[in-house]
This record gives structure tokens, C-alpha cells and sequence, in this order.
């Protein structure tokens, strides 16, 4: 027991000593020279003395310049967000990149400023009163005012709508809990949830049995869950049921003519009235049985509808305002056709219980639309409303007003990008249904006015505003605050009227706001918290939702799928169109101009242009191509001096001012140094070949604009170079609109005129034209540097008129196709093919467009023009190449006598000359067609 103890003691004093038996070993202590820490430090730590203690420090690494850590647990190598890392392992605050989404300014901004899209601190405005902010915030009994002030709540709506109902390809329920979107191009309507922030598609649904319906227009009922939707190809509407869930359905359809386009609810939701822009009617539906009420003759072609809605449940005592898509002669007008006051807008009402028009409004030409320079001289242009897409009715400072959007023309010329089209608002005081001159604006000339533009850029910065398609309001009665959106141009822009006549355009946070590619109709909220609205995209297929707090767009929800396969046909279709409708990029200088602008819906604008060749009716391009052959085209032009729609390129770069799609490496493809020479020559006419040495004339009917397309030596861009190509198809694909409807024994007596007065000598085939490219222009004989285009080739061949039959003598007068100036003394023509030239005596006709050209000489088209195709001759007035007729009965008056003995030496009586109007306008792609007469045509088909 002695020994055991003693051996514990031993291992006890072990620690401190060198061993039992042995002197005492003095036991080290904590110091600066012996740090000690007991227990021991760990792995990656050190034992260091500070403070007179010894302490466990984590080791610091050696720093490494080209790879620097900090110390620190952020995610930055140590440092936090907003910092770096150095080289010296230190961190450093970091300047953010601005996100024009989410603007952050530093330092902050002050008390009277607010971050813009720049990330620059701009003076903030007192008050937003498309979105107010009230401080300190307001009770649960008011509601913030555009003051920025408390006020009371009104008291709770009644069961119907809350505004006026207008025709918009979006809308949103009285509660903004769900939006509705129709679906153009594959012919479905969209459901969405509309709860701020968590925006998404609830449902889509095919608006028709037939798959193509086209519909252009949908209104939600109040009791929101019923929505009606306009087919426009099927000329029918559409009843969908449920649309607050995800088995939202179509319920009914009804038949209501040739072609719906627009439609709107009285207030309770009971009567839907209709547009029929191809028969000219309105037709008044009940919506709880969905039959047909009335129907309503406006004549013309209607296209925009709003209903008024004076809150008191009672639809009787309501006006309907119905817009007329295209502008009218004026009676005052000196001349009517080809001058920027001849026409003016016109605006019908109804009374909601009414059997006919009341009342018709006219909207005035502009004298002074816009002014800019062109060739270096001042010029001022006059236009007028023309177009009239989109109406919406608005009450503020206790006043009802309408407000009609339009694509207003300016067709007196010179041609310019700026002197062209413009984009309108014009106002209606509907206490005195007219028009307030003095509020009217040209959103341009504003934009011209108000937006500085600084960055020398024409495709980006400043952009104006193509194809102005619907504008609605911030719902307030303390404001007028309206947001216009631009098919073309792919943006939304905000327009605020003061209580007197004074109008400004753009934010303070964001000029415009930049939306999906080709806007189809716009929507507000009704609420005036989380304040915007909502966009439908046509190309982009989706709905854009737009604060107002913030000038932005917040996101977009998918409404149908794109398509994405490059090499499929319906990619190239849908790729086409939007180069079709847009404004942007290659396409026209700072958003001025596009295809649509004059072809809307593919089809005219029915304005006669004084362009560089005369006066010329814009032509509906659904009868360019045969709709059963896309290799059938129609000759080109009036004077038919274009085989291809590659040769526009130059309408791109001149009349929009784009850069257009034909480029190497130097920029667009032009004749090298034409300052060098005098004349300098046409763009297109001494290209550089591909052998880098030969050059050849590819300007209109020489060569082939579609073969320097092609030429990867020649077009190097392989982003634009195939765009006209694309452009190409989709055109193929426009749909004419159908007939006008109803008068089945009138349209069959009016076919037996027509092949009687042999009018089918000149309007046969699947194109109603006899007008054809003869020829296939990129095709060639022979070899560089001696090659020989067919077109060229063509030329060589000489006419035989004595093979025509039944046709006057004078029909043709150049007997080559090599045509020469006809204009009596005017500057050289461009080549045509006047094989398929007639002269029908319309030039110089009384009524129509004086025969000069834009810029004051003689036109051409003495000898004769290139005969249309009666595809939508029902929306195509007025008639001939300078306008000369305003109807179609007056285009068979014995002023056209010469036309109307064309075809027979003797005219028909008057009454079958009514029965074949009405064939003329039943006419669509349906219609059986009458055979060419093989003794009617000039044009070679072998040479």
C-alpha cells in the first residue's frame, strides 16, 4: 500500500519535474519568448501571447497578389457585396453597375430627387399622379387622390362595368383579378391571374372551330367571369365562360357578317355591339342568349368601337362612337386626292338604343404637322387622320371626352422618313360631338419637342412613334394621363393633357417604356394601388405588365409559344411579319417608318402618294401573290417597274431612312464613291460582283436584288441579308379579307356581267390580275464578267399586240418591254414590263390626284398601268392609280368610260352595272376565279 501511493505521488510530480528521485525541473511559464496555451491550439492556429496571456489566433495566409483573399466571410474573396477584394488582400467598396430595371444612385439621392433609369439623381416632381404616394399613408377610408392628398372613398360601384368599354385586343376585369389577351396568329384568346406580382397565364383557348379566326378584339362582362371575343376571319364573336379559372372554355359562337373586328359592352354587360369593317355595319347582340338584336348600316368600314358609361346602370341612356378605319375626301378640299389636306377623319355615333347614325364627327387635317429639314431646307408638312385604330372614352375636370388614335398621312411629299406618316391623337368633346382642335396632337412633333436626343444613334436613344393602335387612361377624374402604345416602334408612351389645351409627352424616369416586339392593344388598371397596365405583343406573344411608379416594364408572361425552329416554315412566316411591322433597328431612322404603316394588316392605307414617279395608290399586298402558288406573282408597282420585293430595299433606305438589309462589310451595298461621280448613280447599279471585278446593274428590272441576297461574296451580312427573303413569305401568307356577305342573286347576275363586259380579260386567275413576273429574275445565263439576267433577257423581245383580243388598239404603245418616260417631258423612267401595262384612260382623270410627281414634274403612267387584283376591292377604296373614283359606283360613271368599254364595246345598264358592284365586293379568296384568256396576255413565255 506504501509503494503504491508513493508511485502516484511520483506520476503526479512527473509534470512538473524531470523525474521521481531526481532535482525539481522549474515548469515553463506563459511569456512573449514561450507562449504556451494549454491545452494546445488546433490545426490552422497559433499559440500568441498579447496582453500578458497566451491565446489561440487563427494563422493569417501569406497574401497573394494575383489571386487575392481577404479576411472575412463575405462572398466577394472575404469582402462584402459591394466590395472586391485587392491585390493587397484588402477590401474596397465597388460602384454598382446601374440596372435600369432596379436604378440605384450613389450616393443616394436627395429629399427632392429621385434615381432615373441612368442611375443619375434628377429633380423629383412634387407628385406622381399616375402613381401617388401619400405621406404620412391614408386611412382605410380614403383613398390616395392625384394630389397626393387623402380623400374619402366613393362609395362602392354598382354590379356593371366601372368605365367605358372600348374595342382593345386586352382587357382586364372590373376588379383587375384577370386580363384578357387575344391571340392574332393561332387564334386563341389567354387567361391570366392579374394579382400584382404573381402575373401568370391561367388558361388559353381557341376562340373558334375554324383553326385561323384571327381574333383582333376582346371585352370582359362584369360579372367577370364572361368574356366575348371578335373573330375576324370567321366574321364571327366568341362567348368564353369560367375565364377566372383554369377550365375556362368556349361557350357559344355567333355569326355576325363578313369580317369582326371591334366590340364593346354597354354598362350592365347586357347588349355587345360589333364592327363589321367589310360589310359596313354594327350588330347589337344580347349577351345572355347571344343573338343577334339589330344590325346597324354605317356604310364605309367600320373598325373601332367605345360605348360611353355615365354610371347609372341604365344602358339606355348611353352613345355608341364608331371610328371609320379609313379618312374621307373632304368636300372643302381644292384637291382631294395626293395633297395632306384633301381627307379627314370620321367618328360615328349611335344611340345605344338607335337604328342608324345620329350624328357624324370630323377630325380635321393638321396644317402644320411637322416640320424638319429635308435636303438641307426647312419643310413643314400638313397631314391627316387616316387609320383610325383605337378609341377610348375618358372623364376628367368634369368632362367626357373620346380619344381616337390614327396613323395620319402626309402624302404630298418629297417623300421623307419624317414627312410621311405620323401618329395622332385626336380628341372629341362629347357633350357637342366634335372635335377640340386645340387638343388634337401629333405625338411626333412632341417627341420632336420634348425628347432630347444625344447619342447620335438613329436605332437607339429617341424613337418615335409607327402605328399608333390604342391608348387608355390612368382611372382618375383629377387627371388626364394617357399611355399610347406604337405597334411599330415596340413601346409604350406616356401623354398628359392639362385642363386647358396644353399637352406633354415622356417621364422623368423614363421617356418611353419599352414593351414586347409589336404591341397589339394596351389596358390600365382600375385600381389606383400597384398602378400600370397591361400590354398584349402581337410577335412577341406575350402581355407585358407596366408600372407606372416606376416607367418600366415589370416583367411578361407567356400568352402562346413562339415558334423556334429556324428552319420551319412557320418560323419564317412569324419572322417575316415582324420585320413587316417594325420600326426598328435596320428597318427605318429612329423608328419613323414601316411596312404596315401603309399596308395595314398587310392590305392599303387607301392614301394616293405623290411619289417619285406620280401620283400612286397604296396597294393591298394580299393579291401580290397567287394564294395557291407562291411562284404566281403580280408585276410590281403601278407602272410595274419591280419584279421582286427585294427591290424596295431602296423605299427602306429613303422614304423610312433605315440602313436597310443588303450590307457587306462597309455598310449597305451602294455604288462605290458616288461623290466621285456626276450624275452620281443609283444606288443599286454598278455593285461589285463576286469576282471582285465585274460590275453590274441590279437596280429594279436589271439583275436581281433576291440574287445579291444570296450572294455570301456580295451580301456578307448573314444577320439581314436573307431578311427580304423572309419578308417575302410572310406576304405570301396575307390573307384577303372575305367577301361582303348577304345579296346571293344580285352576286350571280353581277358574275354574268362581268364575263360579259369582259372584264376577266384583265382581272382573271387565281390573283384576279392578269399582272405577272413573267420571268425568274435571279435566274441567269452565262458567266461572269458576260452573264445575262432573265429579266434583261426578256427585254430583248419584242411585243406582238396584233395577238391581243378584243382589247382597244391603244392598249399598249411600247412594243418592247423596255418602257420609255411616258411623263411628256419629264427625267428617264425606270425599266418596266409593259406586257402587262393597260390604258384604261385613267391618267389625268377628273377627281383624281393631280399627275405630277413629289417633286413638281410631270408623271409617268401616260401609256397605261399594271391592273390590280380585285382581292378586297371592298376595303380599298377610292379607286384607280390616283384615286379618281371615290366608290365603286362612280369607278363605272361614263367619267371611266373608256374603262368601262375595256373589256366590250357596250356597257352594261345601269342595273347590272349595280349587280356587278355587288359581285365585285363579294369577291374573296373563296370565289371561283375566271380562267386567263390566253389572247388577253402579252407577255413572253419563252425569250
Amino acid at each position: 500500500m506504501k509503494t503504491q501511493l508513493l508511485r502516484r505521488l511520483c506520476v503526479a510530480v512527473a509534470i512538473a519535474t524531470a523525474g521521481c528521485g531526481g532535482d525539481p525541473v522549474p515548469v515553463p511559464t506563459c511569456s512573449a519568448a514561450t507562449p504556451i496555451c494549454d491545452p494546445g491550439c488546433g490545426s490552422g492556429s497559433s499559440c500568441t501571447f498579447a496582453n500578458a496571456a497566451c491565446s489561440c489566433v487563427v494563422n493569417t495566409p501569406m497574401c497573394v497578389a494575383a489571386a487575392p483573399v481577404c479576411p472575412g466571410t463575405g462572398p466577394n474573396n472575404g469582402c462584402a457585396a459591394d466590395e472586391r477584394c485587392k491585390s493587397d488582400c484588402t477590401c474596397e467598396d465597388v460602384a454598382p453597375v446601374c440596372n435600369a430595371s432596379a436604378p440605384v444612385c450613389t450616393p443616394g439621392c436627395g429629399a427632392t430627387e429621385l434615381c432615373n433609369t441612368s442611375c443619375a439623381c434628377v429633380a423629383a416632381p412634387t407628385c406622381q399622379p399616375d402613381a401617388p404616394v401619400c405621406t404620412p399613408g391614408c386611412s382605410a377610408t380614403e383613398d390616395c387622390n392625384a394630389s397626393c392628398a387623402c380623400e374619402m372613398k366613393p362609395p362602392p360601384p354598382g354590379p356593371g362595368l366601372l368605365r367605358s368599354s372600348r374595342s382593345t385586343s386586352v382587357d382586364v376585369s372590373r376588379g383587375d383579378e384577370t386580363v384578357a389577351m387575344v391571340n392574332t396568329d393561332d387564334g386563341s384568346v389567354s387567361f391570366f391571374d392579374a394579382t400584382f406580382g404573381t402575373e401568370s397565364r391561367r388558361a388559353r383557348v381557341q376562340t373558334s372551330a375554324t383553326a385561323n379566326s384571327e381574333p383582333m378584339a376582346v371585352v370582359i362582362h362584369p360579372n367577370g367571369t364572361t368574356a366575348f371575343v371578335a373573330n375576324r376571319a370567321t366574321g364571327s364573336i366568341a362567348r368564353f365562360t369560367n375565364i377566372n379559372a383554369a377550365n375556362a372554355a368556349l361557350d357559344r359562337e355567333l355569326a355576325i357578317g363578313a369580317e369582326a373586328v371591334g366590340l364593346a359592352l354597354t354598362p350592365s354587360g347586357a347588349h355587345l355591339f360589333v364592327t363589321d369593317w367589310i360589310n359596313g355595319t354594327v350588330t347589337v347582340v344580347d349577351t345572355a342568349g347571344l343573338t343577334i338584336e339589330r344590325v346597324i348600316d354605317v356604310g364605309g368600314n367600320p373598325f373601332a368601337i367605345a360605348i360611353t358609361n355615365d354610371g347609372d346602370m341604365d344602358d339606355a341612356d348611353e352613345k355608341v362612337y364608331v371610328t371609320q378605319f379609313y379618312a374621307r375626301q373632304r368636300a372643302a378640299a381644292t384637291v382631294k386626292e395626293g395633297t395632306d389636306d384633301g381627307r379627314e377623319g370620321v367618328v360615328q355615333v349611335i344611340a345605344s338604343t338607335g337604328n342608324a347614325v345620329s350624328n357624324t364627327i370630323t377630325l380635321a387635317p393638321i396644317a402644320s404637322c411637322f416640320t424638319s429639314a429635308v435636303n438641307g431646307m426647312a419643310l413643314t408638312s400638313g397631314c391627316f387622320p387616316n387609320q383610325l385604330a383605337g378609341i377610348t372614352i375618358h372623364t376628367a375636370f368634369g368632362k367626357t371626352r373620346a380619344y381616337v388614335v390614327s396613323t395620319a398621312a402626309s402624302p404630298n411629299g418629297p417623300q421623307n422618313f419624317a414627312h410621311s406618316v405620323q401618329s395622332l391623337v385626336s380628341v372629341i368633346d362629347l357633350a357637342t360631338d366634335s372635335e377640340e382642335v386645340a387638343r388634337t396632337i401629333n405625338l411626333n412633333k412632341l417627341i420632336r419637342e420634348q425628347q432630347r436626343d444625344t447619342d447620335m444613334d438613329d436605332n437607339a436613344g429617341r424613337r418615335f412613334m409607327n402605328t399608333i393602335v390604342g391608348v387608355d387612361f390612368v382611372n382618375r377624374d383629377d387627371a388626364i394621363i394617357g399611355y399610347v402604345a406604337s405597334s411599330a416602334s415596340d413601346i409604350v408612351l406616356r401623354v398628359t393633357w392639362a385642363e386647358t389645351a396644353t399637352a406633354s409627352v415622356g417621364a422623368l424616369q423614363a421617356f418611353n417604356i419599352a414593351v414586347g416586339q409589336s404591341p397589339q392593344g394596351i389596358v390600365t388598371k382600375l385600381g389606383s394601388s400597384n398602378a400600370g397596365a397591361f400590354v398584349g405583343n402581337l410577335i412577341t406573344r406575350d402581355l407585358s405588365i407596366v408600372s407606372f411608379r416606376d416607367q418600366r416594364q415589370l416583367k411578361v408572361v407567356s400568352s402562346t409559344d413562339q415558334p423556334t425552329d429556324p428552319m420551319t416554315d412557320a418560323f419564317k412566316v412569324w419572322k417575316g411579319k415582324r420585320f413587316f411591322l417594325t420600326s426598328t433597328g435596320i428597318w427605318s431612322k429612329e423608328g419613323w417608318g414601316s411596312c404596315q404603316g401603309c399596308h395595314p394588316m398587310g392590305l392599303t392605307d387607301n392614301v394616293t402618294w405623290k411619289f417619285g414617279a406620280g401620283p400612286r395608290q397604296t396597294v393591298s399586298l394580299d393579291g401580290q401573290f397567287a394564294s395557291n402558288d407562291s411562284r404566281d406573282m403580280r408585276a410590281l408597282n403601278w407602272t410595274a417597274i419591280f419584279d421582286e420585293t427585294a427591290d424596295f430595299e431602296l423605299n427602306i433606305r429613303g422614304t423610312s431612312g433605315g440602313s436597310g438589309t443588303l450590307k457587306n462589310m462597309m455598310g449597305a451595298i451602294a455604288t462605290p464613291n458616288p461623290m466621285m461621280l456626276n450624275p452620281a448613280p443609283p444606288p443599286l447599279s454598278g455593285i461589285l460582283m463576286e469576282d471582285g471585278t465585274t460590275r453590274e446593274n441590279h437596280q429594279a428590272l436589271n439583275g436581281s436584288t433576291t440574287f445579291l441576297a444570296k450572294s455570301p461574296a456580295v451580301c456578307t451580312n448573314a444577320m439581314t441579308c436573307p431578311d427580304w427573303a423572309l419578308v417575302d413569305r410572310y406576304i405570301q401568307t396575307i390573307r384577303s379579307p372575305r367577301g361582303k356577305t348577304g345579296a346571293g342573286a344580285a352576286v350571280t347576275r353581277g358574275r354574268e356581267v362581268f364575263s360579259d363586259a369582259g372584264c376577266d380579260k384583265c382581272h382573271a386567275g387565281p390573283k384576279w390580275t392578269i399582272s405577272r413576273t413573267f420571268h425568274t429574275p435571279e435566274s441567269f445565263t452565262g458567266t461572269l464578267p458576260m452573264r445575262v439576267f432573265s429579266a434583261n433577257r426578256a427585254f430583248t423581245t419584242m411585243m406582238n399586240p396584233n395577238t391581243l383580243r378584243g382589247l382597244p388598239a391603244n392598249v399598249v404603245k411600247d412594243m418592247t418591254l423596255i418602257a420609255g418616260d411616258d411623263s411628256m417631258g419629264g427625267s428617264p423612267a425606270l425599266k418596266r414590263s409593259a406586257c402587262n401595262i393597260r390604258d384604261v384612260g385613267s391618267f389625268d382623270a377628273m377627281g383624281g390626284a393631280a399627275e405630277t410627281r413629289d417633286n413638281g414634274t410631270a408623271a409617268q403612267g401616260r401609256n397605261g398601268y399594271n391592273p390590280p387584283s380585285l382581292l378586297n376591292i371592298a376595303a380599298g377604296a377610292p379607286y384607280y392609280h390616283g384615286g379618281a373614283a371615290p366608290t365603286l359606283e362612280d369607278a363605272f360613271s361614263m367619267r371611266f368610260q373608256q374603262h368601262l368599254i375595256a373589256g366590250a364595246p357596250n356597257p352594261p345598264t345601269a342595273t347590272d352595272l349595280t349587280a356587278l358592284v355587288t359581285f365585285l365586293r363579294s369577291i374573296d379568296e373563296s370565289t371561283t376565279t375566271f380562267p386567263i384568256v390566253a389572247t388577253s396576255t402579252l407577255c413572253p413565255t419563252t425569250f
